[in-house]
């Protein structure tokens, strides 16, 4: 699923038989197992976790999504 040494929070997203379908280490050349996003913050860590949402959650609407995106691309440093 990830790595030894991820930090946290580690977001790994399962289907109903536990295999998985997305996690929070986003990829990062010369990094195999890529970079944990923790809370997303930064703009390639925002973009990251939308797409996993977009991935595992296929109910949720454009204008859901886009409420979520706002609010972590405008969250106070």
């Amino acid at each position: 699923m990830g790595s030894t040494s991820n930090g946290l929070p580690f977001f790994a997203f399962l289907d109903e038989h536990g295999k998985l379908m997305a996690n929070s280490n986003r990829p990062v050349p010369g990094k195999p197992q890529g970079a944990n996003i923790g809370h997303p913050i930064e703009p390639e860590e925002v973009d990251h976790f939308m797409n996993m949402l977009k991935k595992v959650t296929p109910p949720l609407s454009p204008s859901e999504a886009k409420l979520i995106e706002n609010y972590l691309r405008n969250q106070k440093r």
